[in-house]
């Protein structure tokens, strides 16, 4: 299967995978999902229960778009790009055509639009005219996970059909169970010129995506990856890193300080608050200490950056005969999806951040109209003691650009006030405001309550925008700037502290858990929509859509059909491929090929034909790592984890079997690439 981090450095990761041999047979987590469907069945799905996926794929990309609106930055909500010879288990599909038939990858990175589920950084597409394949990453809000789906025959009037995939296929390069992307920069991609110049020779767009991209492209996918990555962090600490005594408690301060964050502009939640350490900050250290004493690894959602066309000098532009793109098809160690990745780091209880990672990785699941929506109740919520004025007297400084002023009160009020402009153009801004330790993060524009008086500036000014808050959710409902007589200043801000009546509203939804009337601070996993049903509803908000943690009605999720199982009734002698491929290679698949899937004929007729590859994969055991040519199989990690090679007797007990077939393999000047395909009777 394939997937799809930086921030100021959000990190990296592909929507890409390159499996092809073997895999230990081992218990993985289940394919089909143990609850909940994946926001790609959601979004496809009608009302009359049945599954619609719409083709061609530009109907798709558009049918995504009617559900996002725009990044929080104002970009496109989908972002693509194209990726002729990358890693994913379709790259061998089109080889020889490789730049007429490129790989399409897609991801979400736009805010849902009213009513439409979560998709930001939950949706990842991958399709392959070629392979008539369309291969999907999406979020499991029930289950707490991302899904790995498959719509075959996806293509003109085929009967489309989506299948969840063989988790044990993905996740031996997905080792975090979510998407992954390359580094920069990007080489692979369409925002390589080079890669772009071949793509044009094809024509000028492929499925709605340019032949040119620029790098902005690819790093909004990276930084979608680098923070679905977040997601799963985030899922550990609200199971386990609340499951103390107080655990209801626990995850209810932590929901409150994701709003907060959330409506204090995403500035940091002060978690060293006397209302934070004791239900919050305490009961995670204490459970992450006893459950995690050397911290969580953090799974490497980057593989290295490839270029395809490296080998090649740099001015060379035609790339066109068979032989030049088998060479730059080929996927060394060092780039391969399938090689062990060190974690990038740990989550640690007892580092600074530690709260904040979790705090902010909740605010992950609030989106911005949840926020507005919570903003708009808490105004109508307030009374007049939840209101006051602060007054600070400001000191005036002239200069020919205009006039600045800068208001000071104990304890430590400050804000800065710039006017500049003359005739019609006179204008007003609040460029910094700072109360006890909260700040404004953006600028406001002032007013003159006498536009066309002699001396505006001089004037009366006001801010009349929406209201603002402070870092820590503090309320600004209106600034006023006034003058006397003598032409001093003071500056007047009219706050409002809802903070207290969201507070109700959460220790309120607590209760109603701790009653078993409601469930979304409980021991499931993290969902937006349960926790805005309850929240919504101790607030009095009229509750949104319920998508997507409750039962999809329609046809229940099926496993890929080409994942059949028939290898246990083989012959002794091969049994070791059995114990150590069958786990990804008895299926009726083409990638990656399904060589054991079958009676005893079918099979030894598909390991003649395999044979070549297999015994090059296999024969990488017996190489030191730094110089082996490929990775081997089975691979070096399964699912994240370092797995136990073969015994040495099995594998020369498997390499003698496919020596007899396998002669080109022992020619090391072959490169992997060209090595005869692993054709099989189920294809």
């Amino acid at each position: 299967m394939s997937a799809l981090l930086n921030p100021a450095a959000l990190r990296s990761a592909l929507l890409l995978a390159g499996l092809l041999l073997c895999l230990p047979a081992r218990a993985q987590s289940p394919d089909l999902p143990p609850r909940g469907s994946s926001l790609f069945d959601h979004l496809t799905t009608g009302a009359d229960g049945v599954q619609r996926v719409p083709f061609p794929f530009t109907a798709l990309v558009a049918r995504v778009q009617r559900a996002v609106g725009p990044d929080r930055l104002g970009h496109a909500g989908v972002r693509s790009v194209l990726i002729p010879l990358g890693r994913s288990l379709q790259r061998n599909a089109s080889v020889g055509e490789a730049y007429r038939y490129p790989r399409v990858v897609a991801a979400v990175v736009g805010e849902p639009a009213p009513g439409a589920p979560l998709l930001r950084d939950r949706l990842y597409l991958g399709y392959h005219e070629k392979a008539a394949l369309l291969e999907v990453i999406s979020y499991n809000e029930a289950a707490g996970r991302f899904e790995f789906q498959v719509v075959q025959d996806y293509r003109q009037g085929g009967a489309a059909r989506v299948f969840y995939s063989r988790r044990v296929v993905c996740l031996s390069c997905h080792h975090g169970g979510a998407p992954i992307f390359s580094r920069p920069g990007w080489d692979e991609t369409n925002a390589n010129p080079r890669v772009a110049a071949q793509l044009r020779r094809g024509g000028g767009a492929f499925h709605g995506v340019p032949a040119a991209r620029s790098v902005d492209e690819p790093n909004a996918i990276d930084n979608a990856v680098a923070r679905a990555a977040r997601l799963e962090l985030t899922q550990r600490l609200w199971r386990d890193g609340c499951a103390t005594e107080d655990a209801i408690d626990c995850r209810a301060q932590a929901l409150l300080a994701a709003l907060e964050y959330r409506l204090g502009a995403d500035v940091a939640v002060d978690a060293s608050a006397a209302s934070y350490r004791g239900k919050l900050v305490e009961p995670l250290r204490r459970a992450a200490l006893a459950r995690w004493p050397d911290g969580l690894p953090l799974a490497d959602q980057n593989i290295p950056n490839r270029d395809p066309l490296a080998g090649f000098p740099v001015g060379q532009s035609e790339f066109g005969d068979g032989a030049a793109l088998l060479r730059s098809a080929e996927v060394r160690p060092a780039f391969d999806p399938l090689q062990p990745r060190p974690a990038p780091g740990r989550w640690q209880a007892g580092n600074e951040s530690a709260v904040d990672d979790y705090v902010r990785g909740i605010a992950d699941f609030v989106a911005p109209a949840d926020i507005r929506a919570i903003d708009l109740r808490l105004q109508q919520l307030r009374t007049a003691a939840s209101r006051r004025v602060v007054r600070a007297p400001c000191r005036v400084e002239d200069s020919s650009r205009g006039v600045s002023l800068q208001c000071a009160a104990a304890p430590s009020l400050r804000v800065d006030i710039r006017l500049a402009g003359a005739g019609e153009r006179v204008g007003g801004s609040v460029a910094n405001v700072a109360l006890g330790g909260a700040s404004l993060p953006r600028s406001l524009e002032l007013q003159p309550t006498a536009p066309h008086a002699v001396n505006a500036l001089r004037t009366g000014w006001t801010y009349r925008g929406a209201p603002a808050r402070l870092s820590d959710a503090t309320a600004i409902e209106g600034i006023a700037l006034r003058w006397d007589n003598a032409g001093h200043a003071e500056v007047q801000l009219q706050l409002a502290d809802d903070m207290p009546a969201l507070a109700r509203a959460v220790d309120a939804l607590a209760g109603q858990v701790r009653l078993g009337r409601d469930d979304a601070l409980g021991e499931a996993a993290l969902r937006r929509a349960a926790l805005l049903r309850g929240l919504f509803a101790q607030l009095g908000i009229a509750a949104p859509p319920g998508c997507c943690d409750r039962p999809l009605h329609g046809a229940p999720p099926a496993l890929d059909e080409n994942a059949a199982r028939a290898s246990a009734a083989l012959p002794a002698q091969l049994q070791p491929f059995v114990r150590h491929c069958a786990a990804c290679h008895d299926t009726r698949e083409a990638a990656p090929p399904g060589f054991l899937n079958g009676n005893a004929d079918a099979v030894q007729r598909n390991l003649a034909r395999c044979a070549e590859r297999i015994a090059y994969r296999l024969a990488m055991w017996e190489q030191p790592p730094q110089a082996r040519a490929r990775v081997p199989m089975p691979p070096p990690l399964l699912n994240g984890v370092a797995a136990v090679a073969p015994p040495p007797a099995e594998i020369a007990q498997m390499r003698e079997y496919v020596a007899q077939f396998a002669r080109a393999a022992a020619q090391r000047d072959v490169p992997y690439e060209a090595l005869a395909p692993c054709r099989t009777d189920t294809q």
